[in-house]
């Protein structure tokens, strides 16, 4: 027989002609190769380099019985064995997550806060607030000496207390921050940014002038300082920010200041109104427009023009001057077009309101209407204030016989919350008026006057979602007043 082979053709002569075509089967055809090279070309063999022979078989191994050292893909090689699942590596320790920028700040909407004295810029002491039975409540009692009167914003209290500007938790009362702002000869009270990112102090130090500080209100670091103008001390009231404009307006005795400062990347100082008497904080409302005040002689209350912030127009009206600085703050309601200011004269206060409502040059230029009371004796917290509040229909003072309201836009219809020895400008919600004495607080219901509740401790106040904050030095006390759920009216 002769073998013809190629890798294209391997024709078995042998198997073709002598064999029956049944039995050329692969094992005998494989048999017939006696090198491996030989037998790997044929598709249907493999090499067993065990026993030296080719016989019939797949990748995996022989068809019949067992081959230790089986090459099928090339001579000397075993068959391969397939390739264990890659083992991945250790994945390396994720790298800290890089922080975004921070965004701007945004005030919590719908929340009501109490940023500034007054429970704003515009001075009103009211808060659209309705809640249950008032069953006022101790919640907790800090240690703050010599306390201004305190702010809430954002779940914070901040009071200044012995050059110390105190940040404590609003329900617990815990120490949040202490920032050391000096001692001067008087601190005014903490103002919150409109923003809500910058707490403004207004210290008063003496021979030397007035300081302003701007801090963080986060992180506590000092963002600006300004220092300029004189006062005397008895400064109640702090400094007035414009949501509208950035600006800051800081009263001082013959002058008020203009300071825009960081973030908002200037320290402009302008004089925005000049006289030989003492101006007083003033309102802004959250249109940027800015009311002036001052206790005189003679008293009066003006605007300012919003691009130079001089003098828009001005209305005197009479004020018994007593040797000290202004009693009050004017208390603005936009939405209503009124301004409400007060006057002293000699035992006697009188509440006046102004149309701040005008078009072209026709401005206001005296009072729309006047209310005369007997005037109370100031409380026990080292000022006299007489500043009025508004809920937009009717407006409240502190008289000697308790807080009397008024139509806001005549004057007309007192009602008489009574209180022999009240004293400060009272708070105003929905259903409620609070107003603090010498050594206590009290809670009317406004719709008839009835005394609800009394609270064993009296001083300069801040409201927020139902809670009471009262500064007595040395205490700052927190009460919660509602027994029910507090719904508040935004």
């Amino acid at each position: 027989w002769i073998l013809f082979e190629s890798k294209a053709m391997r024709l078995v002569i042998f198997c073709g002609f002598l064999l029956h075509p049944f039995l050329c089967t692969a094992d005998v055809l494989c048999r017939g190769y006696t090198v491996c090279d030989m037998c790997l070309g044929d598709p249907n063999c493999g090499w067993c380099s065990t026993t030296g022979a080719c016989v019939a078989g797949t990748v995996h191994g022989p068809n019949e019985g067992n081959c230790t050292t089986w090459d099928w893909l090339g001579c000397g090689s075993n068959p391969p064995t397939p390739a264990p699942a890659p083992v991945p590596a250790p994945s390396p320790a994720p790298s800290p997550p890089v922080p975004p920028p921070s965004p701007p700040f945004i005030p919590p909407q719908g929340t009501n806060w109490w940023p500034a004295f007054g429970g704003s810029s515009a001075h009103t002491s009211y808060k659209p607030d309705s809640w249950g039975t008032v069953f006022p409540q101790l919640r907790w009692n800090a240690t703050t000496p010599q306390g201004t009167a305190p702010v809430v914003y954002n779940g914070k209290v901040l009071v200044m207390a012995g050059g110390n500007l105190y940040i404590l938790d609003e329900k617990t009362g815990k120490p949040l921050k202490s920032i050391d702002v000096g001692s001067g000869s008087y601190v005014g009270p903490p103002t919150v940014s409109e923003e809500g990112d910058l707490v403004y102090i207004e210290e008063i130090g003496g021979n030397e002038g007035i300081y302003v500080w701007a801090y963080d209100i986060t992180t506590g670091k000092k963002m600006g300082k300004w220092t300029g103008g004189s006062q005397w001390g008895g400064f109640p009231y702090g400094v007035a920010p414009s949501q509208a404009n950035h600006n800051v307006y800081v009263p001082t005795e013959g002058a008020m200041y203009t300071w825009s400062i960081p973030p908002h990347n200037t320290t402009d100082i302008t004089t925005s109104v000049g006289c030989g008497c003492d101006y007083w904080t003033p309102a802004v409302t959250k249109k940027g427009r800015v009311f002036w005040s001052t206790e005189g002689p003679p008293a009066a209350l003006g605007e300012l023009r919003r691009n130079d912030s001089s003098r828009l127009w001005t209305v005197q009206f009479a004020a018994t001057w007593e040797g000290y600085s202004n009693y009050w703050v004017a208390a603005v309601d936009e939405s209503l077009g009124m301004a409400f200011v007060t006057s002293r004269g000699s035992g006697s206060l009188e509440l006046g309101g102004i149309n701040i409502t005008y078009s072209g040059t026709e401005y206001p230029n005296s009072t729309s209407w006047g209310y005369p009371c007997a005037r109370a004796r100031g409380g026990n917290w080292g000022f006299e204030d007489f500043s009025p509040a508004s809920d937009g229909k009717k407006v409240y003072v502190t008289c000697k016989d308790g807080v009397h309201a008024v139509d806001a836009l005549t004057g007309t219809g007192a009602f008489v919350y009574q209180c022999s020895d009240c004293g400060g400008q009272p708070i105003i919600t929905s259903d409620y008026v609070i107003v603090s004495g010498k050594r206590l607080t009290k809670v009317f219901r406004k719709g008839n006057a009835e005394h609800v509740a009394l609270i064993d401790a009296s001083g300069r106040m801040a409201y927020h979602g139902g809670w009471l904050f009262i500064s007595e030095p040395p205490r700052l006390l927190a009460f919660q007043l509602a027994s029910k759920s507090m719904v508040s009216v935004v």
